[in-house]
């Protein structure tokens, strides 16, 4: 059952803020296709019966805005891609060249957060804006979200090709509002991070119930493990909601498909409400991983980010916004240099160049 409610839509200045409608969805392929050519990393946008099905679904509830002759020329949609159902991606904002600087995205974004907020299902809101500019971070800062991780070399500069807005891979910066605060919910924090960690809730206003792993904590023989892969993005992601003593072994073999592969990116996101993240960031960070940042309620649970690029990451056109930001940019730049003494650089920066670790 769709958790979408329908309203009148806004008509201003020619230009009409609606929900999408079934006849829309040619117009919306043709907006994907104008602003990133054949490369979206979610192909299935460019097809307008898929468009259709995932809005009557309720998977996605999507806002347009028309032009005069009923053209889609700016979109946003709140998107089900968590595995948690109670959070919900902001994703997908686009704006045709010749309407951006006119405050669309900003419009959509108060229609799609008040649609959000009546549903009773949705507890928290997320999005990811590109680091390659700073428009969509004050975009989402002024909508009231709060940076909270950053995702190195997460996008393929092919991207952007279309634009020419990118030398090499695009880092995104995560960040969140919460609609239903959750003060009690369990957070165990790794040692190494966990002045971080509570710094940036402190700054955000969000409360948890913050616990301390027992040193010594007897792990299980085998973790409890997810993996991802994400051939459009170059991406392995692997979700580890308990971890075993045999994690190391499991994320290195998980990290040599991926080089096989031709994957740019290996993300471990580490369920929080488990006293063993602990023992996985100690595991990880011997592997050569490094702080990405926390996804509040991303798994219900608080979900910890750890990274590894394949290649010298792209860290000199990440552009961060906010104070908080920019904060957060040093603590994975220094972490990510803790854990990469010398770094090989003789490759383009998109290709794959293996970067070594002093013994």
């Amino acid at each position: 059952m769709s958790f979408l409610s329908s309203h009148a839509p806004i008509v201003d200045h020619g230009l009409d803020l609606d929900r999408f409608r079934d006849e829309d969805a040619s117009s919306l392929a043709a907006l994907f296709r104008t602003i990133y050519g054949n490369e979206y990393p979610s192909p299935e946008v460019y097809d307008p019966d898929f468009l259709i099905q995932a809005n009557r679904k309720g998977t996605t509830c999507s806002y347009i805005c028309r032009d005069g002759t009923g053209r889609v020329v700016a979109h946003l949609a709140l998107v089900r891609s968590a595995p948690f159902d109670g959070a919900m991606e902001v994703a997908q904002g686009l704006v045709h060249p010749a309407y951006r600087g006119t405050g669309l995205l900003s419009r959509l974004m108060e229609l799609v957060i008040a649609e959000a907020a009546r549903s009773h299902q949705c507890a928290t809101l997320f999005a990811t804006a590109v680091c390659n500019h700073v428009m969509s971070q004050r975009s989402l800062a002024g909508a009231g979200f709060s940076d909270s991780a950053f995702e190195i070399d997460y996008t393929p500069s092919r991207l952007f090709a279309k634009e020419r807005a990118s030398r090499g891979r695009v880092a995104t910066v995560f960040a969140f509002r919460s609609l239903k605060p959750a003060p009690e919910l369990p957070t165990y924090l790794p040692q190494a991070y966990a002045a971080v960690i509570t710094g940036m809730f402190q700054e955000t206003g969000t409360q948890r119930r913050f616990l301390h792993p027992r040193p010594g904590l007897p792990l299980p023989d085998t973790s409890v493990t997810e993996v991802t892969d994400v051939p459009t993005l170059d991406v392995t992601k692997i979700t580890v909601a308990c971890a075993g003593r045999d994690l190391a072994d499991r994320v290195q073999q998980v990290e040599s498909r991926a080089r096989s592969n031709g994957r740019a990116v290996v993300q471990v996101l580490l369920d929080m409400s488990t006293p063993t993240v602990d023992a996985a960031v100690e595991s990880l960070r011997a592997a050569g991983f490094w702080f990405g940042g926390v996804l509040p309620r991303y798994l219900n649970a608080d979900a910890f980010l750890m990274q590894k690029t394949l290649s010298t990451p792209n860290f000199d056109e990440v552009k961060a916004d906010s104070s908080a930001a920019k904060d957060l940019l040093q603590v994975v730049q220094a972490d990510w240099f803790r854990a990469n003494v010398s770094v090989m650089v003789t490759a383009p920066r998109d290709s794959a160049r293996p970067v070594t670790r002093s013994p």
